[in-house]
Protein backbone atom coordinates (compact mmCIF):
# COMPACT_ATOMS: atom_id res chain seq x y z
CA UNK A 1 0.00 0.00 0.00
CA UNK A 2 1.15 3.56 -0.66
CA UNK A 3 0.99 6.16 2.11
CA UNK A 4 -1.01 8.49 -0.17
CA UNK A 5 -3.70 5.78 -0.47
CA UNK A 6 -3.92 5.58 3.34
CA UNK A 7 -4.12 9.38 3.52
CA UNK A 8 -6.89 9.46 0.89
CA UNK A 9 -8.85 6.91 2.94
CA UNK A 10 -8.40 9.01 6.10
CA UNK A 11 -9.67 12.11 4.30
CA UNK A 12 -12.71 10.31 2.88
CA UNK A 13 -13.62 8.68 6.22
CA UNK A 14 -12.63 11.68 8.38
CA UNK A 15 -10.07 9.51 10.14
CA UNK A 16 -6.67 10.34 11.59
CA UNK A 17 -3.37 8.53 11.98
CA UNK A 18 -0.10 9.53 13.59
CA UNK A 19 3.06 7.59 12.76
CA UNK A 20 6.63 7.54 14.08
CA UNK A 21 9.22 6.26 11.64
CA UNK A 22 11.79 4.80 13.98
CA UNK A 23 15.25 3.38 13.52
CA UNK A 24 18.92 3.90 14.25
CA UNK A 25 20.83 6.92 13.03
CA UNK A 26 21.53 6.56 9.32
CA UNK A 27 18.78 3.97 8.81
CA UNK A 28 16.89 6.17 6.35
CA UNK A 29 14.12 7.59 8.54
CA UNK A 30 14.29 11.08 7.08
CA UNK A 31 14.78 9.76 3.54
CA UNK A 32 11.63 7.63 3.83
CA UNK A 33 9.72 10.51 5.40
CA UNK A 34 10.76 12.84 2.58
CA UNK A 35 9.81 10.23 -0.04
CA UNK A 36 6.37 9.94 1.59
CA UNK A 37 5.99 13.73 1.54
CA UNK A 38 7.05 13.85 -2.10
CA UNK A 39 4.57 11.09 -3.00
CA UNK A 40 1.76 12.99 -1.29
CA UNK A 41 2.70 16.24 -3.03
CA UNK A 42 2.81 14.38 -6.36
CA UNK A 43 -0.74 13.19 -5.64
CA UNK A 44 -1.94 16.76 -4.96
CA UNK A 45 -2.09 16.54 -1.19
CA UNK A 46 -0.97 19.59 0.75
CA UNK A 47 1.82 18.77 3.18
CA UNK A 48 4.25 20.65 5.38
CA UNK A 49 7.67 19.42 6.48
CA UNK A 50 8.57 20.84 9.89
CA UNK A 51 12.00 20.83 11.48
CA UNK A 52 11.00 22.79 14.57
CA UNK A 53 7.83 23.83 16.39
CA UNK A 54 7.99 27.24 14.74
CA UNK A 55 7.56 25.51 11.36
CA UNK A 56 4.15 24.09 12.26
CA UNK A 57 1.71 26.23 10.27
CA UNK A 58 -1.04 28.29 11.87
CA UNK A 59 -3.46 27.31 9.11
CA UNK A 60 -3.41 23.55 9.82
CA UNK A 61 -6.88 23.03 8.38
CA UNK A 62 -5.39 23.77 4.94
CA UNK A 63 -3.04 20.75 5.13
CA UNK A 64 -3.57 17.03 4.75
CA UNK A 65 -0.39 15.92 6.52
CA UNK A 66 2.47 17.43 8.45
CA UNK A 67 5.87 15.82 8.83
CA UNK A 68 7.85 16.47 12.01
CA UNK A 69 11.49 15.59 11.46
CA UNK A 70 13.30 14.25 14.53
CA UNK A 71 10.93 15.81 17.06
CA UNK A 72 11.87 13.39 19.86
CA UNK A 73 15.12 15.31 20.27
CA UNK A 74 13.11 18.44 21.00
CA UNK A 75 10.63 16.86 23.42
CA UNK A 76 12.55 14.22 25.31
CA UNK A 77 10.65 12.03 27.81
CA UNK A 78 12.97 12.88 30.70
CA UNK A 79 11.60 16.40 30.45
CA UNK A 80 7.99 15.17 30.45
CA UNK A 81 7.07 17.39 33.35
CA UNK A 82 8.43 20.47 31.64
CA UNK A 83 5.99 23.10 30.46
CA UNK A 84 7.44 22.74 26.96
CA UNK A 85 6.59 19.01 26.80
CA UNK A 86 3.11 19.49 28.24
CA UNK A 87 2.42 22.22 25.71
CA UNK A 88 3.75 20.04 22.87
CA UNK A 89 1.52 17.12 23.92
CA UNK A 90 -1.46 19.49 23.96
CA UNK A 91 -0.48 20.83 20.52
CA UNK A 92 -0.20 17.31 19.07
CA UNK A 93 -3.61 16.41 20.47
CA UNK A 94 -5.14 19.51 18.87
CA UNK A 95 -3.36 18.88 15.56
CA UNK A 96 -4.69 15.31 15.53
CA UNK A 97 -8.23 16.66 15.65
CA UNK A 98 -7.61 18.76 12.53
CA UNK A 99 -5.27 16.75 10.29
CA UNK A 100 -5.83 13.39 8.61
CA UNK A 101 -2.18 12.43 9.20
CA UNK A 102 0.99 13.33 11.12
CA UNK A 103 4.32 11.58 10.52
CA UNK A 104 7.44 12.10 12.62
CA UNK A 105 10.86 10.49 12.79
CA UNK A 106 12.71 9.34 15.89
CA UNK A 107 15.47 6.88 16.77
CA UNK A 108 12.90 5.24 19.07
CA UNK A 109 9.27 5.77 20.01
CA UNK A 110 10.38 5.43 23.64
CA UNK A 111 12.18 8.79 23.48
CA UNK A 112 8.81 10.57 23.60
CA UNK A 113 6.98 10.87 26.89
CA UNK A 114 4.07 8.46 27.43
CA UNK A 115 1.33 10.96 26.52
CA UNK A 116 2.89 11.65 23.13
CA UNK A 117 3.82 7.96 22.58
CA UNK A 118 0.21 6.94 23.07
CA UNK A 119 -0.84 9.12 20.12
CA UNK A 120 1.52 7.52 17.57
CA UNK A 121 1.82 4.15 15.83
CA UNK A 122 5.35 2.93 15.15
CA UNK A 123 6.37 2.56 11.51
CA UNK A 124 9.50 0.43 11.13
CA UNK A 125 11.81 0.33 8.11
CA UNK A 126 12.14 -3.29 7.00
CA UNK A 127 14.26 -2.55 3.95
CA UNK A 128 14.83 0.45 1.67
CA UNK A 129 11.39 1.41 0.39
CA UNK A 130 9.39 -0.91 2.67
CA UNK A 131 7.92 0.02 6.05
CA UNK A 132 5.58 -1.87 8.34
CA UNK A 133 3.19 -0.51 10.93
CA UNK A 134 2.32 -2.19 14.22
CA UNK A 135 -0.34 -4.69 13.25
CA UNK A 136 1.27 -5.74 9.97
CA UNK A 137 0.24 -3.17 7.35
CA UNK A 138 3.04 -2.63 4.82
CA UNK A 139 3.80 0.66 3.10
CA UNK A 140 5.83 0.83 -0.08
CA UNK A 141 7.87 4.01 -0.50
CA UNK A 142 9.41 4.78 -3.88
CA UNK A 143 12.85 6.18 -3.09
CA UNK A 144 13.67 6.50 -6.80
CA UNK A 145 10.57 8.38 -7.99
CA UNK A 146 11.27 10.99 -10.63
CA UNK A 147 12.11 14.37 -9.13
CA UNK A 148 12.59 13.04 -5.61
CA UNK A 149 16.41 13.37 -5.43
CA UNK A 150 16.20 17.10 -6.23
CA UNK A 151 13.35 17.57 -3.73
CA UNK A 152 15.29 15.67 -1.06
CA UNK A 153 18.48 17.71 -1.56
CA UNK A 154 16.52 20.97 -1.32
CA UNK A 155 14.86 19.85 1.93
CA UNK A 156 18.16 18.69 3.45
CA UNK A 157 19.80 22.00 2.55
CA UNK A 158 16.95 23.87 4.24
CA UNK A 159 17.36 21.71 7.35
CA UNK A 160 21.14 22.20 7.45
CA UNK A 161 20.77 25.97 7.21
CA UNK A 162 18.33 25.96 10.12
CA UNK A 163 20.66 23.82 12.24
CA UNK A 164 23.62 26.06 11.46
CA UNK A 165 21.60 29.13 12.41
CA UNK A 166 20.48 27.54 15.71
CA UNK A 167 24.07 26.53 16.49
CA UNK A 168 25.28 30.08 15.81
CA UNK A 169 22.58 31.53 18.05
CA UNK A 170 23.48 29.07 20.81
CA UNK A 171 27.18 29.94 20.56
CA UNK A 172 26.38 33.67 20.71
CA UNK A 173 24.21 33.12 23.79
CA UNK A 174 27.09 31.32 25.53
CA UNK A 175 29.44 34.29 25.20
Amino acid sequence: MKISEWLKYNIEKTEHDSFIISGARGSGKTTHMMAMAYEMISNNFKVKICYDVEDIPDDLCNYHCIFLDDFATKFYKRDSSSKKNREFAKLIQEIREVLPMIITTSPSKSLFDKDIRSMFKELNILSPGLLVIEGGVFFEVDLLQEGFPKFFRAQKLKERKRKAKRASEFIRSMR
